[in-house]
């Protein structure tokens, strides 16, 4: 898609040099890091513009329709500050609505089926957060045996922080406004790891319980917000969260270390973050409505 768009293409520079920032400590990797993502911001501006003349297809406006919402989505992972998180997504989501109503046939079945789906019934505050409390008792549990890896001490350390505001601070949003303000802090561990695409690939337990974590906070918080944003993608979490569980149902998914005194004991440390996670995220599921079926490896 990124071929063929030009925004979404410059949002992608602009995330590639932000995640090779702190790899490489290139600082011409900063500038190039903001040369295009104000690339990105304009071809959206100028690309908005032209949806009112009538220049595209059917297809081509499809295309072009999906490429706006990823660039929104992807830009606002990295935005530097919480304005312009919040007007990137509620932008995009009002672009979103507008382009459902007045060109329906410009949805892509496949892709954005999920963005019809009704937005599950909100969460009491009272239950969201005993959720959070468990969240939170398990993220303190993980950040122990996060201790010596510096990228994963930093997401985690930020993940607690978030955590705990969220329990302590009403989720019940007076405005549009307000809701997108409340997800800021959450738009993305990937930048406290910068290499977490491939220990991602590599199934590395404690980077996935890292993911898993956020995905559930994400999510949580999600259902406990009173305004329905289709630019936060509660549907694409909800899948995030059922295949993070399935994946960590079964340790054996999970990389495997070579068996002595040592590797031993790490892997029951994993194994009971692994367990503690795997139960929150039922009971959140369950909460949420969803039918999960018994996991494997549970027995």
């Amino acid at each position: 898609m990124a071929a063929h768009n030009e925004p979404l293409r410059n949002s992608l520079y602009s995330i590639g040099a932000a995640s090779l920032l702190p790899v490489t400590h290139d600082s011409s990797l900063r500038a190039a890091e903001i040369h295009y993502r104000l690339k990105a911001i304009d071809g959206m501006q100028a690309m908005i513009r032209e949806l009112g003349t009538g220049i595209y297809s059917v297809e081509e406006m499809s295309n072009v329709r999906q490429g706006l919402l990823g660039c929104a989505r992807l830009l606002s992972w990295y935005a530097p500050d919480r304005d312009e998180y919040v007007g990137l997504l509620r932008g995009s989501d009002a672009l979103d609505r507008s382009l459902s109503q007045r060109d329906p046939g410009t949805i892509n079945p496949v892709i954005w089926s999920t963005q019809s789906l009704p937005k599950p019934d909100q969460l009491p505050e009272a239950q969201g957060h005993q959720l959070l409390d468990q969240l939170q008792r398990s993220t303190q549990y993980l950040a122990r045996r996060c201790k010596d890896d510096d990228e994963l001490r930093a997401a985690v350390t930020e993940l607690g922080c978030l955590v705990w505001n969220c329990r302590h601070f009403s989720l019940q949003c007076s405005s549009l406004e307000d809701a997108l303000g409340t997800m800021y802090a959450a738009r993305s561990w990937l930048r406290f790891v910068p290499n977490a695409a491939s220990r991602l690939a590599a199934r590395h337990p404690l980077v996935m319980l890292v993911l898993a974590h956020w995905e559930l906070l994400t999510y949580i918080m999600l259902t406990m917000v009173s305004y329905d944003v289709r630019a936060l993608s509660m549907q694409e979490r909800e899948r995030s969260v059922i295949s993070l569980l399935g994946c960590l149902s079964d340790a054996s998914l999970l990389q495997q270390q070579p068996i002595d005194a040592v590797n031993v004991r790490i892997s029951n440390q994993h194994n009971r973050s692994r367990l503690k996670w795997v139960a929150i995220a039922e009971l959140t599921l369950r909460s949420c409505g969803v039918n999960i079926t018994p996991q494997p490896g549970m027995n």
